[in-house]
């Protein structure tokens, strides 16, 4: 029997990296949602945040997610391994946009 999930785990995670990168520059040149994050939560001054730039944001983290969960469950021990370094990325990506949201 062929499994479909763990046919080619190096396109998924070359495709998460990418993704990753695409990322990275998007909360660097476009969205300006989560900069001032932390200084929100310390201040009573509440300023509101872009919200559709924060969705944007957000469905990238989670397309990466869903990319990389296959290789979590089914993937080799170093694919887990190479997986969860690129999970880091959106997971902090979406630590900071939800921050600034609240």
């Amino acid at each position: 029997m062929h499994d479909k999930h763990t046919e080619f785990p190096g396109v998924r995670l070359a495709v998460a990296g990418c993704l990753c990168l695409a990322l990275l520059l998007w909360v660097g040149f476009c969205d300006d949602s989560w900069q001032n994050a932390l200084t929100r939560l310390m201040s009573s001054h509440r300023q509101g945040a872009d919200h559709s730039m924060a969705l944007i944001t957000g469905c990238l983290s989670l397309l990466i997610f869903t990319i990389l969960s296959p290789i979590g469950y089914w993937g080799s021990r170093t694919d887990r391994w190479l997986a969860a370094l690129l999970a880091t990325v959106p997971a902090c990506v979406i630590l900071l946009t939800a921050l600034s949201l609240l």
